[in-house]
């Protein structure tokens, strides 16, 4: 099965939609899932192609709905983006999750 799938099964769909699982491990009590969000730009948020992909945000421990009687924590990693026309560095907001 691959990561988008597992997603799916699991998580909202707009995890899926941005985010690849890294790792997964299960301990005794708990589940931790590692997501690194995709390196994808909607067009909109394209400025004449000069910015690009710069590593990622530091990690967020998110505690989510428990599976199978376990904690479920997730280590997400949002992407930096950096416009090479100014040098500035931002985090494009492609949705909205709380």
């Amino acid at each position: 099965m691959k990561s988008h799938q597992l997603l799916r099964c699991i998580f909202p769909d707009v995890l899926a939609d941005y985010f690849d699982v890294v790792d997964i491990h299960e301990r005794v009590s708990q589940f931790d899932f590692w997501l690194d969000e995709r390196n994808f730009m909607e067009k909109s948020d394209h400025k004449l192609g000069t910015v690009s992909s710069y590593g990622f945000t530091s990690e967020r421990v998110i505690q989510d709905f428990p599976l199978h009687g376990k904690a479920v924590y997730l280590h997400v990693r949002r992407r930096k983006w950096r416009d090479s026309s100014n040098g500035e560095y931002l985090l494009i907001h492609m949705m909205t999750w709380r």
